[in-house]
């Protein structure tokens, strides 16, 4: 995550991760979204992305 952020921050990228783990979303080192147990080709195919903690708004 460290190495994926670091490449993403020379290029002037502010990434931001996405997770169903209550304990990476407590991490301060990135910025983070989560959701309760909603599998990455949940969110793909509805579009729904049920945030409960983390950044509440994602600007793309």
């Amino acid at each position: 995550m460290r190495a994926r952020a670091s490449r993403a921050a020379k290029y002037g990228i502010t990434p931001a991760w996405h997770t169903d783990r209550a304990e990476y979303a407590r991490r301060n080192d990135a910025h983070w979204t989560r959701s309760d147990n909603l599998p990455a080709h949940v969110i793909t195919k509805s579009g729904d992305l049920r945030v409960v903690s983390g950044f509440r708004v994602l600007d793309f």
